[in-house]
């Protein structure tokens, strides 16, 4: 990648903030190393990684990656044979419990998700870590906490000591009874026993040095002080010199025995280092993305660039998020706007984001935003003027352009700010327009900014350039830093002066010596803005209109589902009352059979009728009950005849207005019923004329005005949950816009401020909000947001 693009993209501050969380010095070198990728798979599983460690950081706020020591040196000492001191052990006996905690965490972790793996590459990671507590236990046996060896580290050690604090005792003992004694009083100068050179030696007056039998080992610096060793002392002196030189060999021998048992397993400790260092750098873009919050875009490599809500990540203030979409049907773009606007910024937004992504970095931007990969990015941003060498802005500019020219190709993307700046106006806008033509015939990406209304119209009339421009409010004279696609900036300049205070006459003498085809471009802007305005309205209405045909849709399948079980119910309750009359009419016929055996022949006429007389009455129950059947679940009505397409029908059984779209018989119909078709047979049909319904245009027009008369001004969003309040404020805000409220109050509480943060974000980048505000200490304070609503 080009380092002057890295530069002026400012991509170094990224690698600070990032490198700022990792925990292990080898896990900030993996991030001072790193740099954007070309490869589209690669990049890819980078991103899915720190996807996976940012979930897991949210289940799990606490990875065990502290206490990682870079131990390569240390590592490489011994490697060349060298024993490491016992500080060096105490750092690789610190790792490797690291290492051994880490690996357990992700242990249990994998025990705890049970087959339902959410970190496939994280885990993965994790099953390759070996740990090594044989060596950082013989370590941690052997070696204290100050990195000395301990007596305990072998039998050997244990006794040598014990044999030196003995002879240290008695030496000591002998000393002191020599500075305390008579016999020697007046040669001592001071009544302490010392050390000069490993030997005990008291100090005695220069003077006495040929009465006092002994070794001298200095001198004061005064030389009225001899430090001599007794001669009582000297064999036992040299006993603890001798004991010294043993322990420092059993030391050594203990040492060289650690450190090659780390010598043995060294590869595998090397190798689940890198593993770690990995890890820890993983983390860190995770830990990064959860301050940003940032998301995992997504990636393509056909140049498509669709940036939703994107927010530079340096930017210290909370910046405005912004839209940006390039590579869908243009390759070039154009933003116009005020000076200190945004423009830059925006510049740079889209370049840094393309960096971070391509570098294996989530984005600070919404989910769903689309990037593209570049094989190369190049950019000519700020003032690179160069007093060394002589060259003004302008020249300066050009020699960085030139470089663009000659390298850029297909498949690379390229950012101009305030291309063509700095010379004549006209010879600039020109040279500018033909930069951009030769790079947009080469189907390189380019964005550029710039002031020139050249640049405007050309914009407008090329295919496959589109203009751009940052909002300016001019109520407030201020940049409102909103991005605004397809729509080129106007030129301000005299409205601004106005507003400021500048004379009318001024104004409009200068208005005289603007040429025809400026105005006739600002005057496309403006109309176009009007268009845009419309077209918010009319995306509106028709947003109103599919939500009141959702409803329908509900409401239409709900009495659907309820005709289905009221019919199920009526058609179960008449087979069980017809079930019952044929049980009781069985058992009755059964009564009169028996009867009718047993009756003497001269009464058998007699029987015949009392037959007859039972079977008309249980005849005339089962027809009461089909009839009633009938009464429940068909309507007597006239059946119309002679239905055609176009005609208005309604639906009885559902109780909707339709229309006929298609006649599949002469019983089924296709009626249009609100956003449904729906197969229905002619007897549950009802003609009805033209002229009592409106249109459905002009019925929803109408329940969306109904609707709007009835909008509160107040919300109220206690208690709900943070996405449903995004809904409902969102759907709120639309309502209000219509019923042509100017003012309105959101109640989210105090809280801890997560609800009114997320609802002020959204009302930042919404559309019909002009400002908003916390309430005052008689609106609510803080728990109350006062949203002033755009004419």
């Amino acid at each position: 990648m080009e380092q002057h693009t890295l530069k002026v993209l400012e991509y170094s501050k990224i690698i600070g903030e990032l490198r700022s969380y990792a925990s292990s010095k080898r896990g900030k070198d993996l991030v001072d190393k790193l740099q954007p990728y070309k490869d589209l798979e690669y990049i890819i599983e980078r991103l899915k990684e720190c996807s996976e460690a940012r979930l897991m950081l949210d289940v799990v706020p606490n990875i065990p990656l502290g206490g990682i020591r870079d131990l390569r040196e240390i590592l490489l000492r011994a490697e060349k044979g060298m024993a490491l001191d016992g500080h060096d052990l105490l750092d690789v006996s610190n790792t490797l419990f690291a290492v051994r905690r880490l690996k357990n965490f992700f242990m249990d972790l994998e025990d705890d998700i049970r087959g339902n793996n959410p970190y496939p590459r994280i885990l993965k990671i994790g099953k390759q870590i070996v740990t090594f507590k044989p060596i950082e236990m013989a370590i941690n046996q052997a070696i204290d906490n100050g990195g000395e060896v301990l007596d305990s580290a072998s039998l050997k050690l244990r006794s040598i000591r014990s044999q030196m604090r003995t002879v240290g005792g008695r030496i000591k003992e002998k000393l002191n009874s020599i500075i305390s004694g008579s016999t020697y009083q007046k040669m001592i100068q001071d009544a302490i026993v010392t050390i000069r050179g490993d030997r005990y030696v008291v100090p005695i007056k220069s003077e006495y040095k040929g009465s006092f039998a002994g070794i001298i080992h200095d001198r004061s610096s005064s030389g009225q002080t001899l430090f001599i060793e007794p001669m009582a002392v000297v064999n036992l002196n040299n006993q603890l010199r001798q004991l010294a030189a043993d322990e420092e060999e059993e030391v050594y021998r203990i040492l060289k025995e650690l450190t090659n048992k780390v010598v043995l397993e060294i590869d595998r400790i090397k190798i689940t280092l890198v593993l770690l260092a990995e890890l820890d750098f993983i983390f860190a873009r995770a830990l990064y993305s959860r301050t940003l919050n940032a998301v995992e875009p997504v990636l393509n490599n056909i140049g498509l660039i669709n940036l939703k809500q994107a927010r530079h990540p340096s930017l210290k203030v909370k910046p405005v998020p912004i839209d940006v979409r390039l590579g869908d049907g243009f390759n070039t773009l154009v933003i116009t706007g005020p000076n200190t606007g945004g423009k830059t910024v925006t510049l740079k937004t889209v370049g840094l984001l393309t960096l971070m992504a391509q570098s294996g970095l989530h984005v600070p931007c919404k989910s769903g935003s689309e990037m593209s990969i570049f094989e190369g990015i190049y950019a000519d941003i700020g003032d690179e003027q160069s007093i060394e060498q002589s060259l003004s802005t302008f020249s300066s500019h050009m020699t960085q352009i030139i470089k663009i020219l000659e390298k850029s190709k297909k498949n690379d993307l390229v950012l101009f700010d305030e291309l063509g700046a700095g010379t004549d106006p006209a010879e600039g806008a020109s040279l500018a327009m033909a930069i951009l033509d030769y790079l947009h015939q080469k189907d390189i990406l380019t964005i550029a900014t710039t002031h020139y209304s050249e640049l405007k119209s050309y914009a407008y009339s090329e295919n496959g350039v589109e203009n751009a421009s940052v909002e300016f409010d001019l109520e407030t004279l201020t940049p409102t830093y909103r991005l605004i696609m397809g729509i080129p900036g106007r030129s301000n300049a005299l409205e601004i002066a106005l507003r400021l205070g500048l004379p009318k006459s001024i104004i409009d003498h200068a208005r005289e010596g603007i040429s025809n085809e400026e105005v006739a471009v600002d005057k496309m802007i403006k109309d176009i803005e009007e268009n845009n305005i419309q077209i918010q309205k009319e995306r509106l209405e028709t947003r109103w209109i599919k939500r009141e045909m959702e409803e329908l849709k509900v409401d239409y399948e709900k009495q659907v589902k309820q005709l289905e079980e009221q019919k199920k119910k009526i058609l179960a309750q008449a087979l069980e009352e017809a079930k019952e009359i044929v049980n009781s009419t069985k058992e009755e016929a059964k009564d009169l059979i028996k009867k009718a055996r047993n009756v003497h022949m001269k009464n058998i006429e007699q029987t015949n009728l009392e037959i007859k007389q039972q079977l008309k009455i249980t005849n005339d129950k089962l027809a009461e009950t089909l009839q009633k059947f009938d009464k429940s679940t068909r309507k007597s009505r006239k059946v119309p005849v002679n239905l055609e397409l176009g005609d208005r029908v309604r639906i009885l059984s559902l109780n909707q207005k339709g229309d006929i779209l298609e006649k599949l018989n002469e019983e089924e119909y296709v009626v249009q019923a609100g956003i449904m078709k729906v197969t229905v047979n002619k007897k549950d049909l009802d003609k009805i004329e033209d002229s009592a319904d409106q249109g459905s245009k002009k019925r929803f027009t109408k329940i969306v005005r109904s609707k709007s008369k009835s909008i509160s001004s107040t919300l109220d969003l206690r208690g709900a949950r943070y996405e449903d309040a995004r809904e409902r404020t969102d759907k709120y805000l639309d309502d209000a816009y219509l019923s042509g409220l100017k003012v309105l109050e959101i109640i989210h509480g105090k809280g801890t401020g997560a609800l009114r943060e997320g609802i002020h974000d959204l009302l930042k980048g919404h559309h019909h909000v002009d400002d908003f505000r916390l309430g005052n200490d008689g609106e609510g304070g803080v728990g109350v947001t006062i949203v002033k609503l755009r004419s």
